[in-house]
């Protein structure tokens, strides 16, 4: 008994960072797709001429085998975000809202 409540409690303790570690790489490739990252550096660096702009960070959302990727920041306190679709199979990043489409240069 003693060692199969051990099991399971170890169990649901590797759980959660197996998750994040996946959710990080998922972040990470989002970043680094076409420059991404630099990208919403520059617009947001741009912005922050006119505004005050802040990073807030990064959220996967699983849906099956792809996940919805936000990026959240502010702008003058207002909390926005920019959302991408990212495709585990065909490794894809397809912007899913007009500030995705902006940080993509599209």
């Amino acid at each position: 008994m003693r060692h199969s409540l051990l099991g399971l409690v170890i169990g649901l303790l590797l759980v959660p960072m197996v998750l994040l570690a996946g959710e990080d790489e998922i972040i990470k490739y989002v970043q680094n797709y076409n420059g991404l990252m630099g990208n919403i550096r520059l617009c947001l660096a741009i912005t922050s001429m006119d505004y005050n702009v802040k990073m807030l960070g990064w959220e996967v959302k699983p849906l099956g085998k792809s996940s919805k990727v936000r990026f959240w920041f502010t702008i003058d306190g207002e909390k926005d975000y920019a959302e991408w679709l990212y495709g585990a199979g065909t490794k894809r990043v397809e912007p899913l809202n007009e500030w995705a489409y902006t940080f993509m240069g599209k």
